[in-house]
């Protein structure tokens, strides 16, 4: 009988997977996950290059069709990167241990997951975590949380995307200061977070780069 193929799914903390067939609900859910993440990544890059100049640094927050939709788009990846990484420490944890969905069900195996998977996503992308929790999943405005300050619930009723040369972003342009409590959020731009975790992740999955008038990548 022919060994299954390996799939890496981390390759900095050597996460693989050997018995695919067993997980093939999963894998299949991490594909379709990654290609919607593709896709959000690849819109937004498409639209830095519209504008993208080498020769100016700017840094802008407007309000416009464009923003407004990549408002949506950093949303959906968000959700979309969180769940990623749910899932591949969930599919680690039931490949090491040998647990079944069914094993879900049982208290401590539940917690665990629920636990490992939290540390896993905070260790990887915690600005995207934190966005996801309080922007994206729902606007903390919507279920305010006896911690959240004015400044973070009057933000998440904002359209938040700033354009910092070369990248679309939020929070790259500092808002609040005004004393009444921190934003609580963190900086971060959806194609560099994409690009970033690429070779951890998805080593073959390639966005367009940046270019200067010379043609050097930037």
């Amino acid at each position: 009988m022919m060994p299954e193929k390996q799939i890496v799914l981390d390759h900095k903390e050597n996460i693989i997977i050997s018995t695919v067939s067993k997980h093939g609900n999963i894998l299949n859910q991490l594909q379709a996950l990654l290609i919607g993440m593709f896709n959000l990544a690849e819109f937004t890059r498409e639209e830095e290059l519209a504008i993208f100049n080498p020769a100016v640094k700017e840094a802008s927050w407007n309000i416009n069709p464009t923003t407004m939709f990549l408002g949506c788009i950093f949303d959906w990846f968000a959700i979309s990167l969180v769940s990623y990484l749910r899932l591949v420490k969930l599919v680690h944890l039931m490949e090491i241990h040998g647990w079944s969905v069914s094993d879900l069900t049982k208290k401590h195996i539940g917690k665990k997951v629920r636990i490992s998977g939290i540390k896993y996503i905070t260790s990887v992308a915690p600005e995207v975590y934190i966005w996801r929790n309080k922007i994206a999943a729902h606007r903390a405005a919507t279920s305010p949380d006896e911690t959240d300050s004015f400044n973070l619930l009057d933000y998440s009723t904002m359209c938040n995307i700033n354009y910092d040369s070369p990248y679309y972003t939020v929070l790259s342009i500092k808002i609040g200061g005004d004393g009444r409590g921190p934003l609580g959020l963190k900086p971060w731009a959806l194609t560099e977070t994409f690009e970033r975790l690429a070779p951890r992740f998805w080593p073959e999955w390639k966005l367009a780069p940046f270019h200067s008038d010379e043609g050097a990548e930037q």
